[in-house]
């Protein structure tokens, strides 16, 4: 019989006695011997606790009373049309006028990065309000934001949720109390570990068996062994915009969707679960080189980027929106590189990329590799081929080592396969 919501010890706690807390003392699921045997039941279990922490994040709608003064929103429009105003003009005083002077600094850091662009280098800002509604005493604008000049890693467009909240200077942009969030809770699955609180509950609760699933995949595609006791990964879903990776070892810290730069085309779950599974990814990684001499890695930075791309796509069958646009651009592209050399991989790991472009084109070509090797010589060469990659740095050593054919051999059969996959073209130029 599947296990009820009211199987799992919830406990509550204040955000500043979180890190007191053993770990894996709250929301803690009974001890299993079997790991198979804790996917029982998952979908009536979750989707039981989904609904104990959503009525717990409706109760919190309830304890406010005050709305908006601006119920149709008039007023914040006013506001985002003052914003593009400064935007355009570059008036950083206008702007600064514009910011709650509540905010934190990390968020008022996020907000500032794009002013600090060059302004005659700027693109213009390419904003679509969705919808605007009034929530508690803020009001929500959830925004699509285009921008080619964000930075490259970075999917655009991107949908983001502005909070504004009114004051005697007029209704400025803010992020919201800690009311808002609810209480701190955490739950584990076998091998993971996820703090957040009530507002964010549902949307981690929903990928608790897809981010395990994905785990554990990743363990057998890189043909990882445990071979001693191994702390928990444990995701933070952070009522704060986390810069970079916001990791420290195994905890890794993410921001809340309600405050991310969430990419155009992805729900929040979906959002989630790609900056999970691209910690957890890297985490696999480090664990199939701890024992490896990897000082040669450097030189092969895309490929390893790519090694990591291809896993985080296969075990959750989905590609990032920017993953989509790299390929489109490298198809388009491609009749330009043909017929492409492993040199044009080696050379690119210099860093030498600058514009979102040059990144995308330098990771697909790097993927185009790693997709050959599985697709042509099995995955499960994966393994050998992410330790040859750190130890060598030469394709003429890696290829036979590896695949035991030679570099030449390699490459043309590399090209083949690209012009099949990655083109219409039916013959490479002579």
């Amino acid at each position: 019989m599947a296990r009820q919501a009211n199987d799992y010890e919830w406990r509550v706690v204040a955000d500043e006695a979180w890190a007191d807390l053993p770990p894996g003392e709250q929301l803690r699921p009974p001890r299993r011997t079997n790991v198979d045997q804790w996917f029982v039941g998952q979908l009536l279990r979750w989707s039981a606790l989904a609904l104990v922490m959503i009525l717990t994040t409706a109760g919190i709608t309830s304890q406010h009373v005050a709305l908006p003064a601006d119920p149709t929103g008039d007023a914040v429009r006013t506001t985002l049309a003052m914003e593009k105003l400064a935007w355009q003009t570059n008036d950083t005083a206008l702007q600064s006028s514009l910011v709650d002077p509540r905010v934190g600094a990390s968020v008022q850091r996020e907000w500032r990065q794009p002013w600090e662009i060059d302004p005659t280098q700027r693109s213009d800002l390419d904003e679509r309000l969705l919808t605007v509604a009034p929530l508690h005493d803020y009001m929500l604008a959830t925004m699509v934001v285009n921008r080619p000049d964000e930075a490259w890693w970075r999917s655009t467009p991107y949908r983001e949720i502005r909070f504004y909240r009114e004051t005697p200077n007029g209704w400025v942009r803010t992020t919201p109390a800690s009311t808002f969030w609810g209480s701190a809770r955490s739950i584990e699955t076998p091998t993971l570990r996820f703090e957040f609180h009530d507002r964010d509950a549902p949307t981690v609760i929903a990928l608790l068996d897809r981010l395990e699933l994905a785990n554990q995949r990743l363990d057998q595609l890189l043909a990882i062994t445990s071979t001693g006791v191994i702390s928990k990964a444990t995701f933070v879903v952070a009522p704060d915009v986390v810069h970079g990776w916001g990791t420290y070892q195994n905890r890794m810290r993410l921001t809340s969707p309600f405050l991310a730069k969430v990419p155009n085309g992805l729900n929040d779950e979906d959002y989630l679960a790609q900056m999970m599974v691209n910690r957890l990814t890297h985490l696999a990684l480090t664990r199939l080189l701890e024992n490896t001499d990897s000082n040669g890695s450097y030189r092969w930075r895309s490929l390893l980027w790519a090694v990591s791309g291809w896993l985080r796509t296969t075990v959750l069958e989905q590609r990032t929106p920017w993953h989509l646009q790299a390929e489109t651009a490298f198809r388009a592209n491609l009749t330009h590189h043909l017929p492409l050399r492993m040199t044009d991989v080696v050379s690119r790991n210099g860093g030498t990329a600058t514009s979102r472009s040059e990144y995308m084109e330098e990771y697909m070509i790097a993927e185009s590799v790693v997709a050959y090797a599985v697709d042509t010589y099995g995955v499960e060469k994966l393994p050998a081929l992410v330790r040859s990659l750190t130890q060598h740095g030469s394709w003429a050593v890696i290829a036979p080592q590896v695949f035991d054919v030679s570099m030449v051999e390699f490459e043309a059969g590399w090209n083949r396969y690209v012009v099949k996959h990655y083109s219409r073209i039916d013959r490479l130029d002579q």
